[in-house]
């Protein structure tokens, strides 16, 4: 079994309940940790999952938003801001 952001864990179980009860549960029973951090790495390693069964593989929100940013800078088309003048009238 695979456990996905693999020690995004707050450590309360009130909040966000139940994602971290899952999160931890799931974690419990994986035998591969796909991490998001090195950070989330060295959470698990200390709650004594071994490291050869994590690995690390980046904050997919983080890193799509990365990569949205520097397709927008790489793009040829050029669109200037929209003023609140520009917006067309319902009327």
């Amino acid at each position: 079994m695979s456990h996905v952001e693999a020690s995004l864990r707050s450590y309360n179980i009130c909040h966000p309940w139940p994602e971290d009860v899952n999160r931890k549960n799931i974690g419990n029973i994986a035998d591969q940790h796909f991490a998001p951090t090195k950070m989330s790495v060295e959470a698990m390693i200390k709650e004594n999952i071994p490291d050869q069964q994590i690995t690390i593989t980046g904050n997919t929100v983080i890193d799509a938003l990365l990569s949205t940013v520097e397709k927008r800078q790489k793009s040829s088309i050029k669109r200037r801001p929209r003023k609140y003048s520009d917006k067309k009238s319902s009327e």
